[in-house]
């Protein structure tokens, strides 16, 4: 619960707002329209970039899923704060 409220806390201010409310899951549905149309493009620069592990949306919805990311937040709240963090230093470098 904790992890989940860091990144639906964090996520908004670097434009990526959660989908829908993760309810129960140990994972948020996140919008990239902000920064992209290809959910792919993006998750493989984030690993590459900012070593942060996230899954495209087109692996679970082909009609919206350029626009979303997954993210998964099982290890913790000290691992969810730091993705978050290296996430915000990528996003603010320009991407």
């Amino acid at each position: 619960a904790e992890s989940r409220e860091i990144l639906l806390g964090g996520l908004p201010d670097l434009k990526l707002s959660p989908v829908a409310p993760p309810d129960g899951a140990f994972y948020i549905l996140a919008d990239v329209s902000a920064h992209t149309n290809d959910s792919v493009d993006f998750c493989r620069r984030a690993l590459a970039e900012a070593r942060v592990a996230l899954t495209p949306g087109v692996d679970f919805c082909d009609s919206q899923g350029a626009r979303w990311v997954r993210i998964a937040y099982p290890q913790g709240p000290q691992a969810a704060a730091e993705g978050l963090e290296r996430l915000r230093v990528w996003l603010a470098a320009g991407r």
